[in-house]
C-alpha cells in the first residue's frame, strides 16, 4: 500500500495500518496485500479532498503512475479540462461528509492516453470515535467495456426497432418459447388492426381459435425437423376477419446456440389471390367464349332448319289435328327460346365493338327506372338512390353500358319477389375509377356460389340461361372496368361496378 502522506493517527485507516501485527496473526497483512493486489481501484481522501493513499489498480485503470497522481492535482489529472464532471464529483464527496453517508456515483474520468474510462464508485466516509469525518474511502470499478457493451447493444437494438419499423410489405413478431409474443413492428398493428399492447399474448390469436394450438404445434415440429417453417395459412384479424397469407417460421438462437424463441415473418397475399383469381377468371371466360362460338354456330343452322319446317307445318293448320296443332304450338315456342339463347352465346362469344363517346354514369343510371316500371317485381319494391352529383365522365358505349345496369337491377328485383328496398348510387372514392352500387334486400347469395356467377351458363333461377352477368362481365371487361359482389344468405346482394374515368389526351 502506498502512502503519499502519513496517515492521521486517530482514523481507522491508520489504525488498521499502523497497528502491532502480531496480536492480529497474519490478518492485517493479508487485508493490506488483497487492496494492494485488487483489480479495484482504491483511494483515501482526507477532509480536503487530498489523496493520503492509493493502491496499484490506480496505474492500470488511469494509466497514471502513483508518483504522477501523489505529485498532481489528482482530481485535475483524473477530469483534465471538463470541470463540470470535476465539480460533479467533489459535489458528491462533500455530500459524504455532510450527511456521514456512503454514496455510489458512476462517472467517466479521463486516462493518461485521453481515452474516457466509466467508473463506478462508491464512498464512505471514516469517523474518528466521536463520530467526527476523518477522510473518505473511494473504491471504483472500472465499469467501461460494459458500458460500451450495453451502448452497443442499445444501439443494436434500435437498429433492429427501425428494421422492423421500416419493412412494409412483410410482418415481423418474435415470440418466446412459451409462444407469447416478445416483439412486434409498426406493420404487425397495422395489418391485424391492434388497438391494444400485445406483448407477452399468445402467438395463438393470429389464428382461428380452433386451430391456433394444432398449428403452434405443426410449426415447432418442422423447425425441429427441417429448421423452419413456410406454408401458406390463414390469418385472423382483431375484428375476426380471415386473410390468406405466407407464413416464414424460424428460431432464434442464444449465444450457446440454443433456441430461445421464434421469429414469425407474415406476408398478406389476399391481393395476390384476388389477382390470381381474376386471371383464371379471364382465362375460363375465354376458353368458354371460344366454346361458346363454336356451340352456337353448330346449332344454329340446325335450328333455321327447324323453325323452317315448322313454318312450313303451320302453314297447312286445317289438315292437322287440334293435338298435333298444339304440339307444334309447343315447339314453335322452344324453339324460338332456342334462337334466343343462341343470339345470346353469339353476343357473348362475339363482343361488340365499345364506341368511344364520353358518357355520365348518372345519366345512364337515371334511364333505368322507366325501363323496369312494367316488371311485376318491381311494383312492390322499394327504390332509391344515391347518386352522386358532378361525377367524371367515363369513356364507353352508352347503351352497353345501360344494358349491364338493367341487367344488375332486374336481378335485384326477382331476388326479392316479396317486395324490398333496391338501393343504385354512384361516387368516386378515388380519381381513378366512378363506382356503381346496385344493392338489394333480397334472398342473397351462398358463399360458394360468388366465384362462379359470372361464368356462362350458371345459373340460381328455374327459368335463367345463366348467360346475363357473363354478358355484364364481358362488357365491364371491355370497358377497362372490373364487377364485385358481397353477399349472404337472407340478407341481400351488392354488385359493384368500377369504371375508369374519362382522362383527355393532354392529361394522359
Amino acid at each position: 500500500m502506498v502512502c503519499g502522506s502519513p496517515l492521521v493517527s486517530d482514523t481507522i485507516v491508520s489504525k488498521i495500518f499502523t497497528k502491532k501485527r502480531q496480536s492480529a496473526g497474519y490478518l492485517f497483512p493479508i487485508i493490506e496485500k488483497s487492496i494492494e493486489q485488487a483489480g479495484i481501484l482504491f483511494l483515501y481522501l482526507d477532509i480536503d479532498l487530498k489523496l493520503i493513499m492509493c493502491n496499484e489498480a490506480i496505474e492500470q485503470i488511469t494509466g497514471y503512475s502513483r508518483k504522477e497522481v501523489f505529485k498532481g492535482n489528482w482530481l485535475t489529472l483524473f477530469f483534465g479540462k471538463n470541470q463540470a464532471k470535476k465539480e460533479i464529483f467533489k459535489a458528491v464527496l462533500l455530500s459524504c461528509f455532510s450527511t456521514i453517508k456512503s454514496l455510489a456515483y458512476e462517472g467517466s474520468i479521463t486516462r493518461k492516453d485521453g481515452t474516457e474510462c466509466v467508473l463506478s464508485w462508491n464512498n464512505t466516509v471514516i469517523t474518528d470515535v466521536l463520530g467526527k469525518p476523518r477522510g473518505i474511502f473511494c473504491i471504483a470499478d472500472d465499469v467501461t467495456e460494459y458500458k460500451f457493451a450495453k451502448s452497443d447493444v442499445a444501439v443494436y437494438s434500435e437498429c433492429l426497432k427501425d428494421i422492423f419499423a421500416s419493412i412494409k410489405d412483410y410482418v415481423l413478431i418474435t415470440t418466446n418459447l412459451a409462444n407469447k409474443i416478445a416483439y412486434y413492428g409498426a406493420s404487425a398493428t397495422a395489418l391485424f388492426n391492434w388497438n391494444t399492447d400485445m406483448i407477452l399474448k399468445d402467438i395463438a390469436i393470429l389464428f382461428a381459435a380452433d386451430k391456433g394450438p394444432s398449428i403452434i404445434s405443426k410449426i415447432k415440429r418442422k423447425i425441429t425437423s427441417r429448421g423452419s417453417f413456410e406454408e401458406e395459412v390463414t390469418l385472423l384479424r382483431s375484428n375476426g376477419n380471415e386473410f390468406p397469407s405466407t407464413l416464414l417460421v424460424s428460431a432464434l438462437m442464444n449465444e450457446d446456440n440454443k433456441v430461445s424463441g421464434y421469429l414469425y415473418i407474415i406476408r398478406d397475399v389476399t391481393e395476390r389471390k384476388r389477382i390470381e383469381a381474376q386471371v383464371i377468371k379471364n382465362e375460363k371466360m375465354a376458353a368458354m367464349g371460344q366454346l361458346t362460338a363454336g356451340v352456337a354456330h353448330e346449332i344454329s343452322n340446325p335450328l333455321l332448319v327447324i323453325l323452317g319446317r315448322i313454318d312450313m307445318l303451320a302453314m297447312d293448320k286445317e289438315k292437322l289435328s287440334p293435338s298435333v296443332e298444339k304440339a307444334i304450338d309447343i315447339i314453335t315456342a322452344q324453339a324460338r327460346r332456342m334462337r334466343i339463347i343462341v343470339d345470346r352465346l353469339l353476343s357473348y362469344s362475339h363482343k361488340k365493338p365499345v364506341s368511344k363517346d364520353i358518357v355520365g354514369i348518372n345519366d345512364i343510371l337515371k334511364t333505368i327506372p322507366p325501363l323496369v316500371a312494367y316488371y311485376p317485381e318491381f311494383h312492390k319494391i322499394t327504390w332509391k338512390e344515391g347518386l352522386c352529383e358532378g361525377l367524371a365522365t367515363i369513356e364507353g358505349d352508352f347503351n352497353q353500358l345501360q344494358e349491364i345496369f338493367l341487367n344488375l337491377v332486374i336481378n335485384a328485383c326477382q331476388a326479392m319477389p316479396d317486395g324490398g328496398t333496391l338501393t343504385i348510387s354512384s361516387s368516386k372514392p378515388d380519381g381513378e375509377f366512378v363506382h356503381v352500387k346496385v344493392k338489394d334486400t333480397g334472398s342473397g347469395i351462398k358463399q360458394e356460389d360468388i366465384g362462379k356467377l359470372f361464368l356462362p351458363f350458371f345459373t340460381t333461377k328455374d327459368t335463367g340461361t345463366g348467360l346475363g352477368l357473363s354478358l355484364c362481365y364481358s362488357v365491364v371487361e371491355s370497358h377497362g372496368g372490373s364487377i364485385e359482389v358481397e353477399s349472404e344468405v337472407d340478407r341481400g346482394a351488392i354488385f359493384t361496378v368500377k369504371l375508369p374515368t374519362y382522362r383527355s389526351e393532354k392529361s394522359r
